[in-house]
């Protein structure tokens, strides 16, 4: 079963195919930059929300053709949602003992049941929907989606289901831990300056005063990577 499901994500992670994302990836980092552009008067922002409406984004459009302008808004029913889910997960790390009590944290145990049951219901029926769609040929969707679905097929040891759980997981830990990552990055970067300088000549020396880089250049960006793995 382990390999039945690490199979299912596997074909969407090929170079190949990934190059054909840049383009949506692209669009959500300009309009973060517009967004923090247009934050440029304040003393300070909480970059937080913005990464996480960001990963959100990419997540959405790139993983489930959901289009949305998500950078811009700060309210979704879709984030606000994983947001409820992760924080739950959190409270869950804290309190391992005594989370499942069923006297313990009632509240907060429904919060999470809405949200699990929204989100769920929704990648359930998204999926099945595109599933028929591309059955009949009628979906030319390029996302990562429509990628796994046609180098998959369902049998009695594989079924929607187990599709359902893992872009399921894939929605709310690719969004988090997008998040969380890229404001920690964000905040090492401008607390020291050597940094910064150095991350901007390698970056202003790749974009060679172009507006944006082609999926090959992310090999050039060498400082770059190994900032984003520490």
């Amino acid at each position: 079963m382990w390999y039945n499901k690490r199979r299912i994500m596997d074909p969407a992670f090929k170079k190949k195919f990934l190059r054909q994302l840049m383009d949506k990836m692209i669009k959500t980092a300009d309009s973060m930059v517009e967004y923090l552009a247009q934050q440029s008067s304040k003393d300070e922002i909480d970059i937080y929300p913005l990464m996480n409406r960001s990963a959100l984004e990419v997540v959405c459009t790139c993983g489930f053709n959901l289009t949305d302008t998500y950078v811009e808004k700060e309210d979704t029913k879709i984030g606000n949602y994983v947001n409820e889910v992760f924080d739950m997960l959190q409270l869950h790390a804290f309190e391992q003992q005594t989370f499942w009590f069923p006297w313990k944290f009632k509240k907060e145990k429904a919060i999470l049941k809405t949200a699990n049951d929204y989100l769920r219901g929704m990648v359930k029926d998204h999926l099945q929907h595109r599933f028929d769609a591309i059955s009949k040929g009628t979906d030319n969707k390029d996302d990562i989606l429509s990628y796994i679905i046609r180098a998959n097929t369902f049998t009695d040891e594989l079924g929607i289901d187990d599709f359902v759980d893992d872009f399921y997981t894939f929605l709310v830990a690719g969004m988090e831990t997008t998040a969380i990552a890229m404001t920690c990055l964000i905040w090492e970067i401008v607390k020291n300056k050597e940094i910064y300088e150095k991350l901007k000549d390698e970056i202003e020396t790749v974009y060679n005063g172009r507006d944006n880089i082609e999926y090959d250049d992310l090999a050039l960006l060498v400082y770059t990577d190994q900032l984003i793995k520490e």
